[in-house]
């Protein structure tokens, strides 16, 4: 229950007072002793992030032992001081010194904020057991050998294979199938010989029947006409079911074994780890719930095992006893299992259900990926080693991990990479892998990219595109990400808000980067924030929380495939983009267009390298008397004749006109040409046009509006030192960015 403070009394009297900082805020329980000791916990129970004083009354020869991080002394009285969990989660051991020897200890167990974490912190522990079972069975190493256990290992080591062992024994599954075994066992039928009165017997066959001639110690009958007498007992057989089958003689075995795992790690501890307690104390709670199982009135009429039942249909079919058998596969291998990386989730006490869930979800987004790619088994197989220890599972916080596949459709075959902590290192080349501010390395990144390019080429060719995931436990819903739908708190700038902005910075500072989205456990909610219609680029949420069904893993599921068939789709926005990215940025060049240009040209915005211009004479003031009376500008289209065009992309494309007189260059007009295109006339069908002399000739035909920016109009450029400038006048083609570096 709730309280305001803890009053704790020590073994040796000791008494220390806890209070929270935070006013009005449930933080501080004491819970009965007996809910305590089921989730193997102290009943005294504070909560995560959260400030805490503490105390020691009576005497002032005793202090708590300094912990930098979670346990501080007051500076002026060593009997005060406070505690700050910060993010830690799981039991607190916390030393009591005096004079600098420690002489008493308390335990705290510090809770989640998450209300859930108990059974969360159980499945993931379940789940990751049965992923990596499951890896261990795929790799291709013999393991039929008995677990013993390795008296030198450490405590921490010790803890880590305990608490595989136990999240397969305390599962709802397997209690639920223990349920099932002891509500319907297994049974044969045999027979038993047993002597019967004669009376009693209902049917008489051969071999009665010879009883009742033959048989001694017979009763006289007073019947004349038939038998004088018939035996007083003889000798029948029954039909009786027995529950000692060898389905029920492996169950018994399971749970023996089981038992002695336990009870043998137990004496360990209490010998080698005798500070342990914490540890004992969860060893001791399985071993009782075990004990029970196996003292059960089933198993005294069962015997025990002979032979290992390899291959029993029964074992793997019938409900119950399905279920034993794979947890006893599980517990074989988990209890070889080494996981250098799980140092942290295991450590004694300790309750890291963050990282777990970091752990947990790469194991999902794994068997999502398989699903949908095709993996190289040998990349699995990469993730379990043999180790002089034993078997190692190779994933660890802080290192990457990365499997590779492929992904064949009639449009498009590709190859991914899914990767854990995978590394963007900051550079500045733009052809290459990385970041462009600071290193970034987000929890898990798939990338992919067309088969036909390797990895190092798709970066280069800007083919390739990165979707991120993180990881965060303690987000509770899509609000408490993304906030409400109105003006942001800026106060309100916590932790998970924070998250947010993390995705932002993935996507925005890792190259080539498509999206980058939280997985947390909520409840169905997922959301997508996406920069245009298509799927990708975007940012969002999926929820994915640890249940037995996995039903939280339908909605990334649905959107990774989406993303594969949006990767397909040659005629996408994405993909136009990152193609014209590609070829803006592989010029590199430092081009300066610092004079003034208007921002549009008609109804478009004036992009100067993308807007082509139109440099062409007049060759008198009766010609430029029709060009700016008709607003049209005539090209010979003769493209074999002294200043003929011909109809080029850049030509049809071209946005402007500037208008130079042939003798004297510097006399200029500009025109904005309209967006209909040329038309194609003859000399003749031109009107009023001044020519001197009958011969027929073909003209391109530009239509002509006003420049309405006065400024840009009024512009004097020196056309003499453009590419291609011929003094005959004949007509060129350049960018806007070119010609305005040449502005008098």
């Amino acid at each position: 229950m709730e309280v305001k403070c803890l009053n704790i009394v020590t073994e040796r009297g000791i008494e220390i007072i806890i209070t929270p900082q935070a006013e009005n805020k449930p933080v501080l329980y004491e819970v009965e002793k007996e809910v305590a000791y089921e989730n193997a916990e102290s009943p005294y129970q504070l909560v995560e992030g959260f400030t805490y004083e503490w105390e020691i009354k009576g005497s002032s020869q005793y202090t708590l032992e300094e912990d930098k991080n979670i346990v501080f002394r007051s500076s002026i009285d060593s009997n005060r001081g406070i505690i700050k969990p910060n993010i830690f989660v799981g039991t607190l051991s916390i030393y009591i010194q005096k004079e600098g020897v420690e002489v008493d200890k308390i335990l705290l167990e510090v809770r989640s904020l998450k209300a859930t974490y108990r059974k969360d912190y159980r499945q993931m522990l379940s789940d990751i057991s049965e992923y990596c079972t499951d890896l261990i069975m795929q790799v291709n190493t013999p393991i039929n050998q008995s677990y013993t256990i390795d008296h030198k290992e450490s405590s921490k080591s010790l803890y880590q294979k305990f608490s595989f062992v136990k999240s397969i024994v305390d599962s709802y599954e397997f209690e639920e199938s223990i349920h099932q075994v002891l509500e319907n066992p297994n049974k044969k039928w045999s027979q038993e010989e047993e002597n019967i009165d004669a009376s009693r017997v209902r049917r008489i066959d051969n071999k009665i029947a010879k009883q009742f001639l033959k048989s001694n110690d017979r009763t006289p009958l007073s019947n004349k006409n038939g038998l004088s007498s018939l035996p007083r007992k003889v000798s029948t057989f029954r039909r009786i079911d027995s529950v000692d089958t060898i389905e029920n003689q492996f169950i018994k075995f399971v749970l023996e074994n089981y038992l002695n795992f336990c009870v043998d790690l137990e004496k360990l501890i209490k010998e080698k780890h005798s500070q342990e307690s914490k540890f004992r104390s969860e060893i001791n709670q399985l071993i009782n719930t075990l004990d029970i199982c196996y003292q059960h009135q089933l198993f005294r009429e069962v015997s025990n095992l002979k032979m290992m039942p390899s291959n029993n249909p029964l074992l793997q079919r019938k409900s119950g006893y399905r279920e034993i058998y794979k947890s006893w596969l599980m517990f074989d291998l988990a209890a070889k299992l080494i996981w250098k990386g799980g140092d942290d989730v295991y450590a004694v006490g300790k309750r890291d259900v963050a990282t777990l869930y970091e752990y947990w979800v790469f194991f999902a987004l794994l068997e999502i990926i398989k699903e949908i790619f095709n993996i190289n088994p040998k990349q699995i197989d990469n993730l379990i080693s043999n180790t002089k220890d034993g078997l190692g599972l190779q994933l660890k916080q802080g290192f990457q991990t990365a499997l590779e596949g492929e992904y064949n459709d009639k449009g498009r075959s590709l190859n991914i990479r899914f990767s854990y902590n995978r590394t963007f290192s900051s550079n500045q080349n733009i052809h290459k892998e990385g970041s462009w501010t600071k290193q970034m390395r987000p929890d898990y990144t798939l990338s992919i990219w067309p088969s036909e390019f390797d990895e190092d080429q798709a970066e280069s060719k800007d083919v390739i595109t990165h979707v991120h995931f993180d990881a965060k436990y303690k987000v509770n819903n899509i609000t408490q990400l993304l906030g409400e739908d109105n003006i942001e708190d800026k106060s309100k700038n916590d932790y998970k808000r924070v998250d947010l902005l993390k995705m932002h910075a993935y996507k925005d500072a890792i190259r080539r980067s498509s999206g980058a989205y939280v997985i947390y456990p909520g409840g169905n909610e997922s959301d997508q924030i996406k920069s245009f219609h298509e799927i990708l680029p975007g940012l969002g949420a999926f929820p994915m929380k640890p249940t037995r069904d996995k039903n939280g893993q339908y909605e990334i599921k649905k959107f990774i495939k989406e993303v594969v068939k949006h990767f397909i789709n040659r005629s996408s926005q994405r993909e136009h983009l990152s193609y014209f990215q590609n070829q803006i940025l592989d010029k590199e060049k430092d081009i300066k267009t610092d004079v003034y240009l208007p921002e549009m040209i008609g109804d478009v915005r004036l992009i100067p390298k993308e807007v082509n211009v139109i440099i062409g004479v007049f060759k008198n003031e009766e010609h430029l008397q029709w060009i700016q009376s008709q607003m049209k500008y005539n090209l010979r289209g003769d493209a074999d004749r002294m200043g003929g065009m011909r109809l080029t992309p850049e030509l049809l494309s071209s946005k402007l006109l500037l208008l130079y007189d042939i003798k004297n260059h510097n006399r200029q007009y500009i025109y904005e040409i309209k967006s209909n295109g040329p038309s194609i006339e003859l000399k003749s069908r031109l009107t009023n046009y001044p020519s001197h002399d009958s011969i027929e000739r073909q003209y391109f035909i530009f239509e002509l509006e006003e420049v309405e920016d006065e400024k840009f109009r009024s512009y004097c450029f020196d056309v003499k030192v453009l590419d291609g400038f011929n003094i005959n006048g004949v007509p060129i083609i350049c960018d806007l960015e070119s010609l305005a570096k040449h502005v008098l």
